[in-house]
């Protein structure tokens, strides 16, 4: 009888590290767009993925006074930016990103569709920070500085960030936008 759970022991630890080495990690990278944007195809497995491509946008400092409000972020084209470390807009006001080709040039804008409470923080920045550049920040390192646009209604929801935003940028922040907003998003 030891030697047959012996024997049965080593046949399941085969196995089970046959089967692990034959499975494909999850990443939110390998799942297809159908199953990102389709909530009945999400598992426990795929909310528990670290999130990705998360946005936010912060108020730019341009002369330090060593308060603890302040953050040197890394940035992608220069050296560490000094930000105000509480986002004036982050990833859990955009529902969704959708990139605009810029007319006779490889780069994009950003088109944001923003909730409710991020239309009504987006006409609050754009208002105190007229004519300021702003951070873009994506993953907590600043992608770039923009000057934000004003809206003047209170239907509009989309906003557009001005570019230049590269290719791959544009589609991954389109790709995990909904996603992210689903898993961290306002309801």
């Amino acid at each position: 009888m030891k030697k047959m759970l012996k024997i049965l022991s080593k046949f399941l630890f085969a196995a089970s590290i046959v089967f692990v080495s034959s499975c494909e990690e999850i990443t939110m990278e390998n799942i297809d767009e159908q199953t990102l944007l389709d909530p009945e195809q999400w598992s426990l497995e795929m909310e528990n993925l670290p999130l990705e491509n998360l946005v936010s946008i912060h108020e730019i400092i341009k002369y330090r006074r060593g308060e603890d409000n302040e953050l040197m972020m890394p940035s992608s084209f220069e050296g560490d930016v000094c930000v105000n470390n509480k986002q004036l807009l982050d990833s859990t006001e955009i529902k969704s990103v959708k990139k605009l080709p810029v007319p006779d040039e490889d780069t994009f804008n950003l088109q944001l569709d923003l909730t409710d409470r991020g239309r009504k923080r987006w006409i609050g920045l754009s208002i105190a920070h007229k004519g300021e550049q702003l951070a873009f920040a994506i993953d907590g390192t600043v992608y770039r500085r923009f000057v934000p646009r004003q809206i003047y209604d209170d239907t509009t929801t989309s906003i557009i960030i001005d570019g230049p935003f590269d290719k791959i940028t544009a589609e991954k922040l389109e790709k995990f936008s909904r996603p992210n907003f689903r898993r961290v998003g306002r309801k």
